[in-house]
């Protein structure tokens, strides 16, 4: 792995790797990841290569309560009044993943305020 990533990300991957999910040679890992983590998912993709599988990557920030989201996330929810559905090419990248791995985290952790709270919870329930 890069001598250039801090010591500490590189054993944040490590440990994620070695307790939080099995990753085998050959399988697909998506990560879902906030730009803020950018050397963590680095750190990662180097334990998955050592591990022999192949890295997707989605930079997003991610909120369980609407799934990937942001200032986008909030202009659309807000301008929105009809039904949520997961779009199909998204919901097929999980479903072709061997393992998943969601990272949380963001710089703005007030961006969905002004949405109402009915439109973050009908969001929630999409499949």
């Amino acid at each position: 792995m890069s001598r250039m990533l801090k010591s500490r990300t590189r054993e944040q991957a490590e440990l994620l790797m070695e307790w939080a999910v099995d990753v085998q040679s050959g399988d697909m890992v998506t990560i879902l990841a906030p730009p803020p983590a950018k050397e963590l998912v680095t750190a990662l993709h180097g334990e998955i290569g050592e591990r022999g599988a192949e890295p997707v990557t989605v930079m997003a920030s991610l909120d369980t309560t609407v799934g990937p989201s942001g200032e986008h996330t909030a202009e659309f929810l807000t301008s929105h009044d009809g039904e949520f559905e997961t779009p199909r090419h998204f919901q097929a990248l999980f479903e072709e993943s061997d393992v998943f791995i969601g990272i949380g985290g963001g710089t703005n952790t007030h961006i969905l305020s002004h949405v109402p709270s009915k439109v973050q919870q009908r969001r929630s329930t999409i499949e």
